[in-house]
């Protein structure tokens, strides 16, 4: 289901929703895309069983908030970043898409199998 408000700038897509780019794909129950005056989006909210996929990493949660200028996605509502069998939990995950960068906090805890390149390598994907 697509509901689209032109005067309030956003779209609201309700269902099994699945977002493709050639970097990302994203699978949620709900997303809502805000867009500014010129129609581009500037904000994206994808509620239920968020699941964003991006190379080799899995990131999990029952909330994400992405803001598309600047790249940075923050998960919230029980998330977890995975690769292979290591994984990363904590309150709030914020990670910014095109930077091999991630903050988790608080109660933080990353739980890392050893493997060539170490725990550093293992969740950023060198």
């Amino acid at each position: 289901r697509l509901t689209f408000d032109y005067k309030k700038n956003f779209a609201l897509f309700e269902g099994h929703v699945v977002v493709q780019d050639p970097d990302l794909r994203l699978d949620t129950d709900q997303l809502m895309v805000v867009f500014n005056d010129e129609g581009e989006a500037t904000n994206i909210r994808a509620k239920g069983n968020v699941v964003i996929t991006q190379e080799n990493k899995i990131a999990k949660a029952g909330l994400a908030l992405y803001d598309v200028v600047t790249g940075k996605i923050l998960l919230q509502e029980n998330p977890r970043v995975e690769r292979g069998k290591d994984y990363l939990v904590g309150d709030v995950i914020t990670f910014w898409r095109n930077e091999d960068r991630m903050i988790c906090e608080p109660r933080a805890r990353l739980v890392v199998y050893p493997s060539k390149g170490g725990a550093r390598n293992s969740l950023l994907g060198k």
